[in-house]
């Protein structure tokens, strides 16, 4: 199992508001959820679209375009209606053929949508959507190891492939190795190549972290930690992560000396911040940490550490 040779390509990095935009990434999910209000704007394109079909019932642009409404709509049945009649009309053009799969994808049938999205593919081996929806399908179907060529396309020829693309291909890599710790590391190099192309994402970061701790890397998966704790402009959490990490490693001393560092950062931050629900909860956790069996004696409590 290999991954796109990285020297052969070529990649758009991202400047410094990658944070920006992974926040953004975040927020996006596979299937696309459509807020209420858009579902008025839509319903209204749907009757501007469906009257313009009346007169022109065979007009093969008009299909996919109401085709793709009724799908953002969550109507599959009319959606596949319209892809279907487009499909009659340009029996060559892989375009109807596309949507059906992505359709069925997004109606939670990834077997359906498989013959859909290969015939694409075989008419467009480098499609990027095509090959990231059939690895997906691949995926729904409980094979993921048919999925892998397909992440790897994707990724190979986008010239700005996503952070979830690099996990998702991770996952699947984890799914079909038979060889837990040799698929962890393959998983693994799937997101060191994510770091490698797009930069330090945390999403990427945080998922290889996990791999390192499933490994026994424990001091890898604390420079991950540092790493990210070192560009982020919120310290605490990172160093609570980093106190776990050691913790769980067995390192006590060092561990409660990063939950004393994530109390000092606490306390630097503002009041307002400090009295919010989460960093209230983190105070707490790091009050059990801190006085919980087999913690250092010397250890100081959370309240005498900043007079």
């Amino acid at each position: 199992m290999t991954f796109p040779d990285q020297a052969q390509r070529q990649r758009i990095r991202p400047g410094p508001s990658w944070i920006a935009a992974v926040l953004l990434i975040l927020g996006c999910s596979h299937r696309l959820t459509i807020p209420a209000h858009a579902h008025g704007a839509l319903h209204e394109q749907l009757i501007e679209v469906s009257a313009q079909l009346a007169a022109h019932p065979d007009d093969f642009d008009l299909l996919l375009r109401r085709g793709e409404l009724q799908r953002l709509h969550g109507s599959w049945a009319e959606s596949r209606a319209d892809f279907e009649h487009a499909r009659t009309l340009r029996t060559t053009d892989i375009e109807p053929g596309f949507r059906l799969g992505r359709l069925e994808l997004d109606a939670g049938n990834p077997a359906a949508a498989v013959p859909w999205l290969e015939a694409a593919v075989a008419e467009r081996p480098h499609h990027i959507e095509a090959n990231l929806l059939l690895a997906r399908a691949w995926v729904g179907q409980g094979k993921p190891g048919k999925s892998i060529p397909c992440f790897n396309t994707a990724i190979h020829w986008s010239r700005q492939p996503r952070p979830e693309w690099f996990v998702e291909r991770s996952k699947a890599v984890l799914a079909a190795g038979p060889d837990s710790k040799e698929a962890t590391r393959m998983a693994l190099a799937s997101l060191d190549e994510g770091l490698e192309l797009i930069g330090p994402v945390p999403t990427l970061q945080l998922a290889a972290i996990e791999l390192e701790v499933r490994l026994g890397r424990t001091e890898a998966a604390v420079k991950r930690v540092d790493a990210i704790r070192e560009v982020s402009e919120r310290k605490e959490q990172w160093w609570f992560r980093r106190g776990i990490l050691l913790e769980e490693a067995g390192r006590r001393t060092e561990a409660a000396t990063a939950f004393h560092s994530a109390v000092e950062a606490i306390e630097l931050l503002p009041d307002r911040l400090q009295r919010t629900l989460a960093m209230v909860e983190l105070r707490r956790d790091l009050e059990k940490h801190l006085h919980s069996p087999g913690s250092p004696p010397t250890t100081p409590s959370v309240s005498d550490a900043h007079p």
